[in-house]
């Protein structure tokens, strides 16, 4: 298996096999593929896209190959409408192609519906569950002198929990315990009515000087079987940053849980399988807290055998080549997606905040951060 390097945050993991791959050669510059992989999908291509995917028939997917004959997502279009026929017998110990395994393995899409409610737990965010917001973009969490910003990724991410809640920390001042006023956000991303990503926040909203935060946002959780895991002190500021794969991540999460359940299942949405949980998390006794989870179900794109955390983790064995290149493509991701975390704690943006239910506004700051794309990792190999 090629060797594929996984950079998340401030750790480096190493896959079996990275010097082939880094010795592997480019396609010509002017070759088509090798261009689609380099630039990636346009705004609007990827728009026309995703609306194939909600309405996910037939007629979508020709509509979308006519417009985009050779387009980003030409490849998944066409096994579409081939009608995702079973894969033929493969040899016994021998892996199934990517292709094969993308085309037959994922479970029929449904409808989303929609909601509105408001957030019945909070008081500090404008939010209601069931809001939409399409990023990139900004939210602002915190009164004065705790302000951080939260960073929206791009694509559009639906409100699922809002909760305010109290957690005991020690304080600078003598080693003396506190409560310390938190709010959890939840956001979800789905592919038809299936939850595909899931992005949870959660921030100080007081001034509090603290210089122990407890591991909040549960970045320490699972070191021993992480994927990838980095903890790291400069200064006052304690970040940490890691990669895990966890076979019922929606079962950690117990402040938000019954909220996040009820707006899931008004939205008639599914979630199933294993996530691979990728936590940020910065502490500084003159900011506060902020820490971030986003959880990617692998299953959504790679199907049925994609949803068993064995198949994740270092010591289950050589990864599928679709496995190395999703995880490849979500650590590269992750990445780019900490230095925009970072400003964003350090309030650093002179940017408006994303307003609810209306499309993404240009955000000259956030341009350069894409989007981490499931099934363009399938697309690029």
């Amino acid at each position: 298996m090629p060797l594929v390097r996984l950079s998340l945050a401030l750790a480096v993991l190493v896959h079996a096999g990275a010097a082939s791959a880094q010795g592997a050669t480019p396609a010509p510059r002017g070759s088509e593929p090798a261009q689609a992989a380099a630039d990636g999908p346009s705004e609007g291509e990827l728009e026309y896209w995703r609306s194939a995917q909600r309405i996910d028939t037939p007629a979508a997917y020709r509509a979308y190959l006519d417009s985009f004959p050779r387009g980003f997502f030409a490849g998944l279009a066409r096994l579409k409408l081939a009608g995702a026929p079973a894969p033929a017998a493969t040899p016994r110990g021998a892996e199934p192609s990517a292709a094969t395994t993308a085309a037959a393995e994922p479970a029929p899409l449904g409808t989303l519906h929609s909601f509105s409610e408001p957030a019945a737990n909070s008081s500090t965010l404008a939010l209601s569950l069931g809001d939409r917001l399409n990023g990139p973009g900004l939210l602002t969490l915190g009164s004065v002198g705790a302000r951080k910003q939260i960073v929206i990724p791009p694509g559009e991410w639906i409100v699922l929990s809002v909760a305010d809640t109290k957690r005991i920390q020690i304080s600078t001042s003598y080693g003396r315990e506190t409560a310390a006023a938190l709010t959890t956000l939840v956001l979800g991303r789905f592919s038809g009515n299936r939850l595909s990503s899931l992005l949870r926040v959660i921030g100080s909203t007081q001034v509090v000087h603290v210089n122990n935060w407890s591991d909040i946002a549960g970045c320490d959780r699972g070191v021993s079987t992480a994927l990838a895991h980095a903890r790291t002190r400069s200064g006052l500021r304690d970040e940490c940053a890691a990669l895990r794969v966890d076979d019922q991540p929606l079962g950690r999460a117990p402040v938000e849980s019954d909220e996040l359940k009820t707006s899931l299942e008004r939205l008639g949405a599914t979630a199933s399988g294993a996530g691979l949980v990728n936590s940020l998390s910065f502490g500084d006794p003159r900011i506060g807290y902020l820490g971030i989870v986003r959880i990617d179900w692998p299953g959504v794109v790679l199907g049925a055998r994609a949803e068993r955390a064995s198949g994740w983790r270092a010591d289950g064995g050589e990864r599928p080549a679709a496995h190395e290149a999703y995880l490849k493509r979500l650590g590269d991701w992750a990445q780019t997606y900490r230095k925009f975390a970072t400003d964003g704690f350090t309030r650093a943006y002179d940017a408006n905040d994303i307003v609810p239910n209306l499309p993404a506004r240009p955000n000259p700051e956030l341009s350069a951060l894409g989007d981490f794309d499931a099934a363009g990792a399938l697309a690029r190999r």
